[in-house]
């Protein structure tokens, strides 16, 4: 799909993606885990949006690192990630102020990029 983007984006042109962050599901699928087995309850979770997906997990689940590889690897260059600060009710302030610093935390990643105006002939 990246490549298709740089092939239609005019030189220049900014792209930007957002998606789940699979650091992010992974984390809070383990805690859910831990927290039902204190409960005494199954450590075994549904993900409603994964039906009939053998592995349950989100077709297209990605880590900041891949997208930055794969948006490198298309020639775009200077992505900028957007956190978005996880807010939960409840959840004090001071430890979703720790959490926003850190790319694993944010449940979508957001990576905007440019498509290069020249085309480099060595790489």
């Amino acid at each position: 799909m990246i490549s298709e983007v740089y092939r239609v984006l005019k030189p220049g042109g900014i792209f930007t993606i957002k998606t789940p962050n699979l650091s992010f599901l992974k984390i809070s699928l383990y805690l859910k885990r831990i927290l039902n087995l204190l409960r005494l309850r199954s450590p075994f979770i549904y993900i409603a949006h994964t039906k009939d997906n053998p592995d349950s997990v989100h077709i297209g689940l990605t880590t900041h690192s891949h997208i930055e590889k794969l948006l490198e690897n298309n020639f775009f260059h200077t992505p900028i990630t957007t956190n978005v600060p996880l807010i939960r009710k409840g959840f004090p302030r001071f430890i979703t102020n720790f959490l926003y610093r850190n790319k694993s935390f944010s449940e979508s990643i957001i990576i905007t990029s440019r498509k290069a105006i020249f085309k480099s002939l060595w790489g």
